[in-house]
């Protein structure tokens, strides 16, 4: 079961890094698509593009949150230990 959160979180955490990675290389093409262009609908385009890829960004920021606050859940979760004296 442990495996599965940590392979889930990792198979996540990798599908948003490469959203991310191809949300910044569309943004550096759909500038010049605009520069060229100079057509409202190019710059509306950029402008969503922009912050779809910030969105993904924030969300990979959410995940590492919702691990930490998982991990804290668990530990809460484990039975104590009773300590001798």
């Amino acid at each position: 079961m442990e495996s599965d959160k940590d392979n889930d979180y990792e198979y996540a955490r990798e599908t948003l890094y490469d959203l991310i990675g191809k949300g910044r290389d569309g943004v550096e093409e759909m500038i010049e698509v605009a520069k060229q262009s100079e057509h409202p609908r190019a710059y509306e385009v950029l402008a969503k593009l922009i912050k779809d890829t910030s969105d993904v960004s924030q969300q990979l920021m959410n995940l590492h949150k919702q691990k930490k606050d998982i991990e804290k859940e668990d530990v809460k979760a484990l039975p104590k230990q009773e300590t001798t004296n």
